[in-house]
């Protein structure tokens, strides 16, 4: 489990700056939750960039975009059709890489 306190009360928090932030339909944003003792992956989350702009709503004061999910398999936060186990995290990166043309 991560040392993060967060982490090990169930959530993820990750945030991208807004200022260098430019969605497109060939951008993806992979987040991932790594267990720090086991050296595996948590969960992950493949989000396409312009539904990230579309619900990650507005800067903080830093101008950063936050991305806060529940690592809780039943949970239903904004970010839950998202969120990938480990085992199904390939396929669809494999997928987008395809659709691209990048394979």
């Amino acid at each position: 489990m991560s040392d993060s306190k967060r982490v090990q009360a169930g959530s993820f928090v990750a945030f991208v700056r807004s200022q260098t932030f430019r969605p497109r339909p060939d951008l993806d944003l992979l987040f991932v939750a790594v267990d720090i003792v086991e050296v595996c992956l948590m969960a992950a989350w493949l989000v396409q960039s312009e539904d990230f702009a579309a619900q990650a709503g507005t800067p903080n004061s830093r101008g950063r975009l936050r991305f806060n999910a529940s690592l809780k398999s039943g949970s239903r936060d904004r970010w839950h059709r998202y969120r990938l186990t480990p085992a199904e995290l390939a396929p669809p990166v494999l997928e987008r890489l395809a659709d691209r043309g990048e394979l």
